[in-house]
């Protein structure tokens, strides 16, 4: 297949083109998701005073920069949904734009060009491209690094070695999994070392001081972060990976559905484009020049090195390690082996007809995942939960000065309270002891708690987990209506008799 010269000249235009439609889906399926749990702590640590800001990622699972980040950021635009939504949505896009570039470097304009509607049409990466949380920031560090580490290999120069270092501190600052994508940059620089000759001494390699700097850079977070290791606050929704857990990955990288969601159809298909992606990448590693087949190996790496590195910890420890947002940060890495495989193996092999069709099938199947992502939006697939904080406010309307809202449910009152912001009538209910660490920390000394049944009031509202009762109204409350249209949550509304 060839791609018009005078196409290839205006890659620029096409590059930039393919971003823009990125951001544009990323930000019209963004602007209808209710903010949910982890996005309203992200805003609630952002909110915080600096001080408390520093003390609350100490005692969480991830590193501050992304919460400071959010707190400048959040400040210009009044903390606004939509707009700590395009902070992400920017930085995804980001993350794109450099694949593109990162494609056009390495393969050439026309390559670029061809895996530029592929990259476009990522669905994975446009959920967390929406997502307030530091998963966007993270794959666009990734991708700048990986950049950077290509530019820096070829002139070996000591500017790019350091920006390089820089890279990876931040990287490491923004979310601890970043040493995934690094454990993976470092394994190819050690492959491109072995495969010199002569081979320089090991300790002489300018990657390696560009390794030091970055851990000097890192030290002062260093403790905290050992902290962060030993008490893990994943909350039971990490697991190890497995072939089911493989599964899933292609399942959301490909169709955006949970392999348990999978019909007969959509299951087939995930085979085809399985088979089709694994047939791309040895085509391209025989067909590509010498250079070309290296950086193939680095995106290879990239892809698969963090989901390995998973397993084997999985298998020596009992911790678990996975959940699907965990992989957003390098997932643009396996996007864009597909496009630059795809289109290696179109601009060089003569079965035009076939290859023409296998990367239609390829862009058919990434339409028909941005087109789940849009019928599911941001769906909590560990509590099998549509996320309605902002219609669940909506429903009761507000905060009213006459009636308290008791919550009773933690996780459901970090949601609620995001928008609901002032409300001195908003509570949560518990009977236990409050953590001190993860999501709920900031509420270990909160004024909004109640820790017993009573209060005086006319009348109540209390939202509640299906099926679940820690908080009981008084008995002079009478039930007066129950609304259940939110999958496993329900508003209760009661009046003193």
């Amino acid at each position: 297949m060839k791609v018009d010269n005078s196409l290839a000249r205006h890659w620029l235009i096409v590059v930039i083109l393919s971003t823009l439609i990125f951001f544009a889906l990323t930000m019209v399926i963004g602007a209808q998701q209710s903010v949910w749990f982890d996005e309203s702590y992200s805003v609630l640590l952002a909110r915080s005073s600096w001080r408390d800001l520093f003390h609350l990622t100490a005692v969480d699972a991830h590193p501050p920069l992304y919460y400071l980040l959010l707190k400048l950021w959040g400040g210009i635009g009044n903390f606004n949904d939509l707009w700590l939504r395009f902070f992400s949505a920017l930085s995804a896009a980001g993350a794109i734009f450099f694949s593109l570039l990162l494609a056009r470097k390495s393969f050439g304009s026309k390559v670029a060009i061809l895996a530029a509607p592929l990259l476009a049409l990522s669905p994975f990466l446009m959920r967390y491209g929406f997502e307030i949380r530091m998963y966007a920031l993270a794959a666009l560090i990734a991708v700048a690094a990986t950049y950077v580490l290509i530019k820096a290999t070829e002139s070996n120069r000591r500017k790019h070695w350091v920006i390089y270092g820089i890279l990876v501190a931040i990287g490491m600052l923004t979310l601890n999994y970043m040493i995934f994508v690094f454990a993976a940059h470092a394994a190819w620089l050690v492959y491109v070392w072995a495969k010199q000759k002569p081979r320089a001494k090991l300790w002489r390699e300018p990657w390696l001081k560009a390794y030091i700097l970055a851990i000097i850079c890192y030290l002062p977070w260093l403790p905290f972060a050992a902290n962060q290791l030993i008490h893990d606050v994943s909350s039971g929704i990490a697991t190890t990976i497995g072939p089911v857990e493989i599964v899933k990955i292609l399942s959301f990288t490909f169709v955006y559905q949970p392999e348990y969601w999978l019909d007969k159809w959509t299951g087939f298909l995930l085979i085809i484009v399985t088979i089709i992606a694994i047939f791309l990448i040895t085509r391209a590693l025989k067909l590509a020049t010498k250079p070309q087949k290296q950086s193939l190996i680095l995106l290879l790496s990239l892809s698969i090195s963090p989901i390995l590195i998973m397993i084997f910890l999985g298998l020596v420890s009992s911790r678990g390690l996975f959940v699907e947002r965990y992989i957003a940060h390098f997932i643009w890495a396996f996007y864009l082996v597909i496009g630059v495989t795809a289109g290696i193996v179109l601009i060089k092999s003569k079965k035009t007809a076939v290859n023409i069709a296998l990367y239609l099938v390829l862009v058919g199947t990434l339409i028909l995942g941005v087109v789940n992502l849009y019928h599911h939006g941001n769906f909590n697939f560990q509590r099998m939960q549509t996320n309605a904080a902002k219609e669940i406010v909506a429903t009761m309307g507000g905060c009213r000065a006459d009636r308290p809202i008791v919550v009773d449910d933690i996780y459901e009152y970090i949601e609620l309270q995001h928008y609901l912001r002032g409300c001195d009538n908003l509570f949560f209910y518990t009977d236990g002891d409050m953590p001190t660490r993860g999501g709920y920390a900031p509420l270990e000394h909160s004024s909004a708690r109640l820790t017993a049944q009573n209060l005086d009031t006319q009348n109540l509202i209390v939202i509640r987990i299906k099926d679940q009762a820690h908080f009981r109204a008084p008995s002079e409350f009478r039930l007066i209506s129950t609304e259940e249209t939110f999958d496993v949550i329900g508003i209760e509304t009661y009046t003193k008799d």
